[in-house]
């Protein structure tokens, strides 16, 4: 028997500490989300499920993380405009 890797997993220092400067960076009282490893078709849905997050929380956070990094490019970009969202590209 191994566990979870899932819960068993030490984070190092130096990844807590990056963690909690994003978090401040975007706003650490606003509401975050995130919609990781998400694949082609994915990325609309969670845009319109972040419109009405937005509605209800005005100045909330989504983060979308594509599956596979080169899906971020401008029809991704496109489609957040569409929804009024700035969109960020961060790495």
């Amino acid at each position: 028997v191994t566990g979870s890797i899932k819960f068993d997993l030490a984070i190092e220092d130096t990844t807590r500490d990056a963690g909690q400067a994003l978090r401040e960076e975007l706003g650490p009282d606003r509401p975050c989300w995130i919609a990781a490893s998400t694949h082609e078709g994915e990325d609309e849905i969670a845009l319109a499920a972040h419109a009405e997050v937005s509605a209800r929380f005005p100045g909330a956070v989504l983060v979308l993380v594509p599956r596979h990094p080169e899906r971020f490019g401008q029809r991704r970009v496109a489609g957040a405009v569409r929804f009024r969202f700035r969109p960020r590209r961060s790495s």
